[in-house]
């Protein structure tokens, strides 16, 4: 497969949409679509057992984003990427380094 140049681009042609901030608010909801559609399959299909589902949440201090396996019964997280050990390294480097999140 060859891959060639890309054709320039003319004056009737679509804004990219990081360049218009109402575009890229449209991706971003595009995105957070696709993040739960891909969630809702893995728990319809009990990928991680019948009692789990994964979830997703922002972390308050990091402003990152968090994916957990959880006990559909107790709400106990069995598992979560990152860990709690990477959250606060992280928190603390980014204080080191003068920052108060990491975004």
């Amino acid at each position: 497969m060859t891959i060639g140049p890309l054709p320039a681009a003319s004056a009737t042609a679509p804004v990219e949409p990081r360049s218009n901030p109402q575009g890229a608010a449209q991706e971003q909801v595009g995105k957070v679509r696709e993040l739960a559609k891909a969630i809702r399959a893995l728990n319809e299909n009990a990928v991680y057992g019948p009692g789990s589902e994964v979830t997703f949440a922002i972390d308050r201090d990091t402003g990152r984003g968090l994916i957990r396996i959880v006990d559909k019964v107790t709400n106990e997280v069995i598992t979560q990427i990152p860990t709690e050990d990477i959250i606060r390294m992280a928190a603390e480097l980014s204080e080191l380094s003068g920052h108060t999140r990491l975004a």
